[in-house]
């Protein structure tokens, strides 16, 4: 149904309309749901790679998509390139530049985060 979708807006909208990066994340999140975290990594890098073009550098969606990919990198054994993309979600800098008030107003980054570090075993990194 999503593939379908993304047909369709293919067909009457620009490359880098963001809706198309929607369908794009909405694949990405079904095929995580069945296991297939590489399908998964490959729309969410394309969800983002027509998010940074077509929205502001800061806009929410950028940010999901980091998540995403993070995500997608830790279900897939890649913690630390699973904290690099959660790093960048909240604040869009790398570590160790996130701000906690960041990542408190993003409460799936943070749950994210946790579940990296602690697999891990690493502490939280220092702020400032």
């Amino acid at each position: 149904m999503h593939r379908k979708a993304l047909a369709i807006k293919q067909l009457s909208l620009p490359a880098d309309h963001p809706d198309i990066a929607v369908s794009h994340n909405n694949i990405g999140s079904a095929l995580h749901t069945a296991g297939d975290n590489a399908g998964a990594l490959v729309e969410h890098q394309k969800a983002l790679a027509i998010r940074q073009r077509a929205l502001p550098a800061d806009h929410p969606d950028i940010a999901a998509s980091h998540n995403n990919i993070g995500t997608a990198l830790r279900y897939a054994g890649d913690h630390a390139g699973a904290l690099v993309e959660y790093y960048r979600a909240p604040s869009q800098t790398p570590p160790p530049l996130c701000t906690e008030w960041a990542v408190f107003l993003c409460p799936d980054v943070s749950v994210n985060l946790h579940h990296v570090i602690r697999r891990e075993a690493r502490p939280w990194p220092k702020q400032g």
